[in-house]
């Protein structure tokens, strides 16, 4: 919380839209993949974009809720700040190789 709190004292605006999740349920644990697409303007003007993919690593705790154990953010595009800052990207393919875009 205290992570979040800090990153959006530095927005003036910021906007998440996430897309529908494919979700992979094994008894308590569990897979998913949530597209992000997201924009921001900082407080002092400065505006960036960005597109995503969430996989996500989830466990059902004994109360039967389920928690984010772990989360990889993979960039599918991004312009301005964002795409300064490198990150992982999401290797393109060609349409003969559609078949493996979602490994």
């Amino acid at each position: 919380m205290d992570r979040i709190k800090g990153a959006l004292g530095r927005f003036h605006w910021t906007h998440h839209h996430l897309g529908d999740s494919i979700i992979d349920i094994h008894g308590d644990e569990a897979t998913a993949m949530t597209p992000v697409a997201c924009w921001h303007e900082f407080v002092g003007g400065k505006q960036c974009w960005g597109t995503a993919r969430y996989y996500n690593e989830l466990r059902r705790t004994g109360g039967g809720r389920w928690l984010i154990t772990h989360r990889r953010m993979v960039l599918t595009g991004a312009e301005g700040s964002i795409a300064e800052r490198g990150g992982t990207w999401l290797a393109r393919s060609s349409p003969t190789d559609l078949g493996s875009a979602a490994e």
